[in-house]
């Protein structure tokens, strides 16, 4: 973690000590809305499962964000809010195709939150498909 720069206000994050050791879950999860924009290259376009990579960039919105919270006692809440996270996320995205199996992965360019933490979300994956 790098630290904030001087147009930055961290954001300060409290966890109540008495449901610290109580938690079983904690996750955020954010919707976005993407659009990507990629160069394909075939380079065995005459068989039906080549070789082939695709490179680009994507753009994404987002349009939700919520965070889970879920006890030992199995009580939940919900909590919907923007927590301070950048509302565009631009990446760089590529893919790598062998016959029916495809590498996938992403990067952003930035970090995802608006103010404090600096951490830049990544992604990576096999898909298996015949087109």
């Amino acid at each position: 973690m790098r630290p904030c720069g001087s147009k930055k206000n961290p954001t300060y994050i409290y966890i109540d000590p008495t449901l610290k050791n109580n938690l079983k879950k904690n996750k955020l999860a954010t919707d976005y809305i993407t659009v990507p924009l990629m160069l394909n290259f075939n380079f065995t376009p005459s068989r039906r499962n080549g070789f082939g990579l695709s490179a680009g960039v994507s753009a994404g919105y987002l349009y939700s964000s919520r965070q889970k919270i879920k006890d030992n006692d199995n009580n939940r809440s919900k909590i919907h809010d923007d927590f301070n996270l950048e509302p565009w996320k631009l990446s760089y995205i590529g893919e790598l195709n062998f016959a029916f199996v495809h590498f996938y992965g992403s990067y952003a360019f930035k970090s995802m939150w608006d103010k404090g933490l600096d951490q830049t979300p990544y992604t990576v994956g096999i898909r298996f498909s015949t087109w």
